[in-house]
């Protein structure tokens, strides 16, 4: 085996030549696309984060909305109840007094009742007494 000095040159010229063409038509845009692909992942990557940060955010200002709309559910029930308990104690308040005006009705209706009927007793029991003594007058 014999090296050709001239082959050796042409060889690495050839060779040289190919790597400048395909540094320039090659290389370079496959090098400038991986470059956007990496700078599009990373944007996407700090866009995905912030979307996260945000999420959170929202999360917590729902879950204090949450724990607010219980609290006030709570006030809610708790005024509901409040106004209840007054008006049935109002309810009940009037409905004695209301059933103690009915018993002082039926006491004094039931003292004329007595009266009444001590009247009449007593008138009755005067005319049997004329009538007995009209008898024992007259027999």
């Amino acid at each position: 085996m014999n090296i050709q000095l001239p082959v050796v040159v042409w060889t690495v010229i050839c060779f040289l030549l190919l790597m400048l063409v395909l540094r320039n038509l090659l290389f370079k845009p496959v090098l400038a696309l991986l470059d956007e692909r990496k700078a599009k992942t990373a944007a996407a990557q700090k866009k995905k984060a912030q979307e996260q940060k945000l999420i959170e955010e929202h999360e917590k200002r729902l879950a204090i909305i949450e724990e607010d709309a219980k609290i006030q559910r709570a006030n809610y029930i708790k005024s509901e109840l409040e106004i209840i308990r007054v008006s049935s104690k109002n309810d009940i308040e009037k409905a004695k007094s209301s059933r103690l005006e009915k018993i002082e009705a039926c006491k004094e209706a039931t003292e004329k009742e007595k009266e009444d009927i001590i009247n009449s007793f007593n008138s009755s029991r005067e005319d049997i007494i004329k009538a007995f003594a009209d008898r024992i007058i007259s027999a």
